[in-house]
């Protein structure tokens, strides 16, 4: 079935047997690049017995000529019961897009697309999906309910209604190109796993649907905020009134509120259509998945270039396999030698090319991998970011095992060849390491911590005070207050209590300096910008041995580059207990 515009929730196939029916349908309006589809599936058992069904999915761009990833779940389902599951397919990263944009294939536009099998015990189930004409690496998320469908031929286009617009105005002009891509879903399918909003630099609601969402459909999306995401609320008179979760109404400014990476904007949206493109590209909306922001080892890496011990073998080998075989081991009445010295020969060869790689290359690699927490305050929820880089030898065990809710994306794509991506759950397989290149990775999570820093006012009301409930030690531990004020102390350790004291914003520059000196500098400097923009904010150094980095592939010499913490503190009396 094809997947058309304007669209949301639609089916994309159906059985009905005598022992098993199944549906799956998907719940956005486009599929997304560098982010997940949404799959419901709904499963009835109508025998006595348990039953197993498998579900396997392939996403890619264009027919399959560009990196797949190839996704698997397991599902059982008991007897004579019927149940839902939803499930998120990955799609190829914005690196794997412009890899694919340097090939032959692409003619100016591109079709991303999801195809899979559900395999059930009576009969399999067979589905496709199609994103035509699909441009744009920037994603702007919208529900039924605040998006209007405006028709063209048999083109159908989605528009942000007026209500968003203080001038009255839609998005797009009469005659402008969409500047980046709208992807709509129904409001009653908002996914409670925060991942389903990666890659998607705005999403816009309308009260009553924020209103409508569950807490953990609320907390997936306040995760995709403090990850750099961009809110939209219309109505600035309701905000003003209600709580948001881990947001002081004090929080708001000039109708938005930084909150970790990200903000929240009430109001209608000032500025229009070019407001829009600003938000989405000149300030880059979510920066965790931009490769050149995140990626370690920059962006657009390519495999090594220097092959001439490879070149010498070859040449080597000809001149063996041909003149000096023929005319020497195997000339006049010798010719049956042939067929012992030619396997020799290309065996010697083979072993030579071996030989010459490993010593070349080595086994397994040398990386750096740097980490980023983003605590959230009184949420009860932090975000977890790894972003690596490894310059790789030989590699032969290519699997690795991450958090069972963990986005993982590759911010290096290197050589033309098509690169297979498996997904199983925890499990990550594959290429997502590639022999003899240099590799960049990024793994994010979120997962429920306690652990916050509460800040008061000293007793003589004279300057601040701190204490810490976040495990390891920060040093320095940097602050910056309601007013935009900057507090300081040399290092603040789990459970301790420190005043602090007040440094002028020429201390602060110097202190991010010290902290940015890395091959992770891009992301650090971009989410302390971010983090500082926000007030009641603080970010250090964090010393964690209890916790260690994130361990991919084992047969790579990792070396911790550094562990930024950043997040907001909890007012005395909010902090949760």
């Amino acid at each position: 079935m094809l997947c058309s515009q304007g669209t949301a929730q639609v089916q994309l196939a159906h059985i009905d047997g005598e022992d098993q029916g199944a549906t799956v349908s998907r719940l956005y309006g486009e599929v997304v690049i560098g982010g997940y589809l949404p799959l419901r599936v709904r499963l009835e058992n109508k025998t006595d017995r348990p039953q197993q069904w498998g579900l396997r999915a392939r996403s890619s761009i264009d027919d399959h000529r560009s990196s797949v990833i190839e996704f698997s779940k397991q599902f059982e389902v008991g007897a004579r019961t019927a149940e839902v599951f939803d499930v998120l397919v990955p799609t190829p990263s914005i690196a794997d897009f412009e890899q694919f944009r340097n090939t032959g294939y692409y003619y100016g536009y591109s079709s991303m697309q999801v195809t899979g099998t559900l395999v059930g015990p009576e009969q399999d189930l067979s589905f496709s999906c199609y994103s035509s004409g699909n441009t744009d690496i920037d994603s702007i998320l919208l529900t039924n309910n605040v998006v209007d469908i405006v028709g063209y031929g048999e083109q159908v286009i989605p528009f942000i209604p007026q209500d968003f617009f203080n001038d009255g105005t839609r998005y797009v002009p009469p005659g402008e190109r969409l500047g980046f891509q709208l992807v709509q879903l129904e409001a009653n399918t908002m996914q409670e796993d925060w991942r389903a909003y990666w890659g998607f630099g705005m999403i816009l609601l309308s009260t009553e649907e924020w209103k409508s969402l569950s807490s953990l459909q609320t907390q997936a999306l306040m995760n995709w905020v403090r990850a750099g995401g961009v809110l939209v609320l219309p109505d600035w008179n309701w905000a003003r009134g209600n709580i948001i979760p881990g947001v002081s109404q004090d929080d708001f400014k000039s109708g938005e509120c930084h909150y970790g990476l990200g903000r929240i904007e009430v109001g209608p949206i000032v500025g229009g259509y070019e407001s829009v493109n600003r938000r989405v590209f000149d300030e880059g909306a979510f920066p965790l998945s931009n490769p050149r922001v995140s990626g370690v080892f920059g962006y657009d890496l390519q495999d090594r270039e220097s092959l001439g011990g490879y070149y010498a073998v070859l040449i080597g080998f000809i001149v063996l396999v041909g003149p000096v075989n023929l005319m020497y081991f195997c000339r006049g009445r010798r010719r049956y030698r042939l067929f012992v010295t030619t396997p020799l020969i290309v065996l010697a060869s083979l072993s030579a090319i071996a030989l010459y790689s490993l010593l070349r290359d080595g086994v397994g690699g040398e990386g750096e991998r740097f980490e980023l927490t983003l605590f959230g305050g009184d949420s009860n929820q932090a975000l977890r970011v790894q972003s690596q880089g490894a310059d790789l030898g030989m590699i032969f065990g290519r699997s690795f095992e991450v958090p069972e809710k963990a986005h993982v994306e590759r911010f290096s794509v290197p050589g033309a060849a098509q690169k297979r991506y498996e997904v199983d759950g925890s499990k990550r397989s594959g290429d997502w390491f590639v022999s003899r290149s240099k590799n960049s990775l990024l793994v994010a999570w979120a997962e429920p911590s306690r652990e916050q820093v509460r800040l008061e006012v000293n007793g003589n009301g004279a300057g601040l005070k701190v204490s810490s409930r976040i495990k390891g030690t920060v040093t320095p531990f940097v602050l910056k207050d309601g007013a935009g004020n900057y507090w300081t102390t040399e290092s603040l350790s789990l459970g301790e209590t420190k005043s602090l004291t007040q440094v002028d914003a020429e201390e602060v520059k110097d202190l991010i300096e010290r902290l940015t000196q890395s091959k992770a500098r891009r992301l650090y400097e971009t989410a302390i910008e971010r983090q500082l923009r926000g007030s009641n904010v603080f970010f250090g150094e964090l010393k964690n041995d209890a916790n260690p980095a994130l361990a991919t592939l084992k047969s790579v010499a990792w070396d911790d580059g550094g562990h930024l913490a950043l997040g907001q503190v909890v007012l005395a009396g909010r902090e949760n207990q």
